[in-house]
């Protein structure tokens, strides 16, 4: 496991295809930001390999401008959200149909990793 952090965002290298995002509280993602944390990820990770979203957090960004960046990284497979409330700003039929590859909603971490490890070959 490697941690990789910024001043917004710390990105946990959980093994060799998945990466789990923790978003601090209160700040705005946006296109800049998230093409940031995914420069560093692609870095570390070997190949292909799936994104934990963990949204704990409130925080806010620009769907269309979030995806585009995510859609620009063909090893980025599948992205798992971790929802805990109902305070989703965005649905998640919405999110499935910007992203290019696979993305589902989950209520924990460890549902997320597993299907993380079966969604990314």
């Amino acid at each position: 496991m490697k941690i990789l952090e910024t001043d917004y965002m710390k990105l946990t290298i959980l093994n060799n295809k998945i990466v789990l995002v923790d978003v601090a509280d209160g700040i705005e993602i946006t296109k800049e930001k998230t093409q940031l944390g995914i420069a560093m990820v692609e870095k570390e990770m070997p190949g292909d390999y799936g994104v934990i979203i963990n949204r704990k957090e409130d925080y806010s960004f620009i769907p269309v401008d979030v995806y585009s960046v995510h859609n620009s990284h063909p090893r980025m497979k599948a992205i798992a959200l971790v929802i805990y409330d109902n305070r989703i700003v965005l649905p998640v039929a919405t999110e499935q149909r910007l992203f290019k590859g696979k993305l589902e909603a989950f209520n924990s971490v460890k549902l997320a990793k597993e299907w993380i490890d079966s969604a990314v070959d």
